[in-house]
C-alpha cells in the first residue's frame, strides 16, 4: 500500500519583505505563513503550518486498518525534506548558489 496525494496552494496575503501567507486549495484545510526575521547571520526563514487533521478523513482514501494519524506522524518527514528542498532553492535564487540550510522543524 502506497500513499500519493499532491496539493496546491495558493498566496492569501503578502506583507514584503517580511511575510507571505497562503493556503492550501480543495481538500485538506490547512493554510500558513512563511515569516522572514533578521538574524545575527543573514535572516530567518520560518514557515508555520496550520491544519485540520479531520479535513484530510475525507480528501484521502486510506484503506480501513490505517490511522489518519499513522500516516500524519510518517508524513511529517517528508514535509520537513521538501521544506528543506524549498528553503535550499530559494537561497540559491537570491545568493547565486547552492548551499546547505539549517531547518528545524517544532510540532505543537
Amino acid at each position: 500500500w502506497k500513499l500519493s496525494h499532491t496539493v496546491r496552494s495558493r498566496v492569501t496575503a503578502t506583507e514584503e519583505p517580511h511575510r507571505i501567507d497562503w493556503e492550501l486549495v480543495g481538500g485538506i484545510d490547512a493554510h500558513g505563513s512563511w515569516l522572514v526575521e533578521e538574524a545575527e547571520s543573514g535572516c530567518a526563514v520560518s514557515l508555520v503550518v496550520t491544519y485540520d487533521a479531520g479535513s484530510a478523513r475525507g480528501t484521502l482514501d486510506l484503506p480501513a486498518f490505517v490511522s489518519l494519524d499513522w500516516v500524519v506522524d510518517r508524513v511529517v518527514d517528508l514535509v520537513v525534506e521538501e521544506g528543506e528542498r524549498v528553503v535550499e532553492r530559494v537561497v540559491a535564487d537570491l545568493e547565486g548558489e547552492r548551499r546547505p540550510v539549517d531547518l528545524a522543524v517544532e510540532r505543537r
